[in-house]
């Protein structure tokens, strides 16, 4: 999808451009602009030919060129050059030095932190690392009988403390989506069977 977005972004790049070249041309009074001008004005838009043939108003279509040409110039440099996504985050740990700590790593301690609160049926974790900024989205499936904005202010601060005394990283944002509500079966007496068969 961000594939197809950003092919989309640079399309529209190219189309505004050819837009601010073609003002450009027909600006100057070359014989193409001419001809641009006169196929404008007999198909598609009224009084061009007032615009450039007869040098009225020129203003307006100097604006209409450098907001094609700005439009274009920003949307090629958003579809061509992203933001990398980094597979760690560096953490400052003294004097100079410096460690990584990866995805993999904090997931780990994310799904740990998770796995602590009770009333978290299951739980996955989706993680953005740019410009050195760690970004989180929670998705939980949680108990229909209990609160959930409680459930998920629970889970977003334990994860965010828990992030800060392991691995001393701060977050830039941590976001809870509640993926799935279920019914949690109320039977009295029966005990839940670990993996274990305890």
């Amino acid at each position: 999808m961000a594939v197809l977005r950003r092919v989309l972004i640079g399309l529209f790049g190219l189309i505004h451009l050819a837009l601010g070249i073609i003002l450009a041309v027909c600006m100057v009074k070359h014989s193409f602009g001419i001809a641009v001008v006169d196929f404008m004005d007999r198909f598609a838009v009224y009084n061009m030919e007032l615009w450039f043939v007869e040098n009225i108003n020129l203003w307006e279509p100097f604006l209409l060129l450098l907001l094609f040409l700005i439009l274009g110039l920003f949307m090629l440099f958003v579809a061509v050059f992203r933001h990398r996504e980094s597979k760690s985050v560096r953490v400052e740990v003294g004097e100079g030095n410096a460690i990584e700590i990866s995805k993999e790593a904090i997931g780990s301690v994310i799904r740990q932190a998770v796995s602590e609160i009770a009333s978290v049926e299951s739980a996955s974790t989706n993680m953005r690392i740019t410009r050195g900024r760690l970004m989180i989205v929670l998705q939980l499936v949680v108990p229909s009988h209990e609160s959930i904005p409680a459930i998920g202010v629970a889970a977003r601060d334990l994860v965010a403390d828990r992030l800060r005394s392991v691995l001393s990283i701060t977050a830039k944002d941590i976001r809870v989506e509640v993926a799935n509500v279920v019914e949690k079966p109320q039977v009295p007496g029966l005990m839940e069977v670990n993996e274990n068969g305890l």
